[in-house]
């Protein structure tokens, strides 16, 4: 699977991580791929995977398992990406940090890399639940 595609593929992914297809989700996919790529038009294959994305039969693992050559350097900037089309809609759910957190562990990152993209941690206790922040990173 070639980068952009792969990309692509993890963008819609986030698109849909809440359930929900927003259209200003959707845009910032585009909008993303078309940065990313320096073109001022979509290339027909990335609009293809956008297109033809089935959340149903999305595997994150085996898709970011293409991505894993890449520096760490690129893979986060790959979950900015994640991330940024998460805030498209301007509105924030749970489901939607557990795939940062999911696409950043199959990209074979760090969790101090990838909490700093994450809300925390949802403990839950006797008198309902509380967000922890994200750990505080080890240094050696």
């Amino acid at each position: 699977m070639a980068r952009h595609e792969a990309v692509a593929r993890l963008l819609m992914g986030a698109a849909y991580a809440d359930d929900h297809l927003d259209g200003a989700e959707l845009a910032e996919v585009a909008n993303l791929l078309r940065r990313v790529t320096g073109q001022s038009d979509l290339d027909p294959r990335l609009q293809e995977c956008i297109d033809t994305f089935d959340p149903k039969m999305f595997d994150v693992v085996q898709v970011a398992a293409s991505l894993q050559s890449e520096s760490v350097t690129a893979k986060t900037k790959i979950l900015e990406l994640v991330v940024a089309v998460h805030e498209a809609d301007d509105s924030w759910d749970f489901a939607e940090d557990d795939y940062v957190r999911e696409v950043g562990a199959a990209l074979g990152l760090e969790p101090h890399d990838i909490a700093v993209f994450v809300v925390g941690d949802l403990h839950v206790e006797s008198g309902g639940f509380v967000v922890l922040p994200p750990p505080l990173p080890v240094t050696k």
